[in-house]
């Protein structure tokens, strides 16, 4: 599976599980998914179905891609 360009990409992109990306995201479709939708819950959307489905590619391409964001979210705990 090509996991480049994540940013431009959901969890729907990956994933034709209903039930799964329902629970995934709280949404039944894509539009209503990235509707407002902030940089780090998009990468939280990805982790959480990585983990779910135990895809290593996947975790790894999300760390790659959104490191700098995903980063500056655990910062923000420890402020």
């Amino acid at each position: 599976m090509n996991y480049n360009n994540l940013r431009t990409k959901t969890v729907f992109d990956f994933c034709k599980d209903a039930a799964l990306l329902e629970d995934v995201t709280g949404c039944t479709s894509k539009e209503d998914f990235i509707k407002d939708l902030p940089v780090v819950e998009r990468a939280r959307s990805f982790l959480d179905l990585a983990e779910r489905t135990k895809n290593k590619a996947l975790e790894a391409a999300v760390m790659r891609e959104f490191k700098k964001e995903l980063n500056e979210y655990l910062a923000s705990f420890n402020e």
